[in-house]
C-alpha cells in the first residue's frame, strides 16, 4: 500500500491493535521518497501475537516478518475468502460468477 507522510518513514513500527491486545500490527516501510510534498512509501503489514519484548523479537525476526508481510494476501482476498467459509457453514451458494441473478447462481 502506497502511504504519504510528512517525516521519514522507520524501516518498521508497531502498535498494538486497540480491539484485541493480544495482537500487534507490524508495519513495515519500503522504497521512501522524499519529494516537495513530504514522503511516499510503500507499507506492508503483518500481525503478530503481542509480546513484552516486541522490539527484540521484530529485530530476531525481521527477515521472517517482512517475507510474510510481504505475501500477504490483499483485503479482497481476506473478504473472498470470508464469504467462501461463510457460504461453506451455512450450507449456501453465494454466487460470485457472472450470470447470477437475483442472488442466485443459474443451473
Amino acid at each position: 500500500m502506497k502511504i504519504y507522510s510528512d517525516k521519514k518513514p522507520p524501516d518498521y513500527f508497531y502498535h498494538i491493535q486497540p480491539r484485541n491486545k493480544a495482537l500487534t500490527l507490524v508495519r513495515f516501510c519500503e522504497n521512501p521518497i522524499e519529494s516537495e510534498n513530504g514522503w511516499q512509501y510503500d507499507e506492508h503489514t503483518v500481525e503478530v501475537m503481542t509480546r513484552s519484548n516486541m522490539d527484540e523479537y521484530i529485530r530476531r525476526h525481521y527477515t521472517e516478518l517482512k517475507a510474510e508481510a510481504l505475501r500477504a494476501p490483499s483485503m479482497i482476498e481476506k473478504i473472498s475468502a470470508s464469504l467462501d467459509y461463510i457460504s461453506m457453514m451455512a450450507g449456501i451458494d453465494i454466487p460470485t460468477e457472472s450470470g447470477a441473478e437475483n442472488g442466485w447462481a443459474q443451473p
